[in-house]
């Protein structure tokens, strides 16, 4: 039986885990098998997002100092209208949406990086999320120093990439963390070839559309 409701998945992981390329290859891959589909990421798919994103990324010396629940805040406000305005009206309308990034990023790295507290934290999630969850989570696991030479070696960094090793690493605990508590989120070594790792992620989609033809049926 064929499954007749879009389903959002979202690719999570630190700096450099390749997530971007993977998105792309999944959105072939998906649109070869008769799946329509489209990608988005976080934060900046909206025109209002890609001023939130400049103010959180840009490095400058002459840019203020971002306080940490500026951050949470302005990261939230990106969220509400790339769902209110992208994910939401795409799903509607019969479309998979494959998103770099949703709310597992902020609490890995507003939560664990900046040890915001968590039930400040929770509450403003579940009002930038409107209420969507994933359908599946795809975590990109890899040590942080190995993710972050590989951003160094493409381009400048930015000022979330430019973060302590301290930092990184907090933010790499956090999303195995919750990998383990949310039964929705599978995880995949993305240290190894690109191929290698589209393989795994075909295979985790795959897994994840059987179950939901099941619910489906039931």
């Amino acid at each position: 039986m064929p499954i007749n409701k879009a389903k959002f998945i979202v690719f999570e992981g630190i700096e450099g885990s390749g997530k971007s390329t993977q998105v792309k290859l999944t959105i072939e891959w998906l649109k070869s098998i008769g799946i329509n589909c489209i990608s988005t990421f976080e934060p900046g798919e909206t025109d209002l997002g890609k001023k939130i994103r400049s103010i959180l990324l840009e490095t400058s010396d002459s840019v203020e100092k971002i306080e940490n629940l500026t951050e949470l805040f302005l990261y939230s406000a990106d969220r509400i209208q790339h769902v209110e305005s992208f994910i939401k009206p795409n799903l509607d309308n019969g479309v998979w949406v494959i998103s770099d990034r949703f709310t597992a990023s902020t609490l890995a790295y507003q939560g664990a990086g900046r040890n915001i507290d968590k039930d400040v934290l929770n509450q403003v999630i579940e009002i930038s999320s409107m209420g969507l969850k994933p359908d599946l989570i795809l975590w990109l696991k890899i040590d942080p120093l190995v993710g972050i030479a590989r951003k160094t070696q493409s381009r400048k960094l930015d000022r979330i990439e430019s973060e302590t090793k301290d930092f990184h690493e907090r933010v790499a605990s956090a999303y195995k963390r919750l990998n383990y508590l949310d039964i929705n989120s599978f995880r995949i070594d993305a240290d190894k070839p690109v191929r290698s790792i589209q393989s795994e992620i075909q295979w985790a989609i795959k897994r994840a559309m059987f179950k939901w033809e099941e619910i489906q049926e039931i």
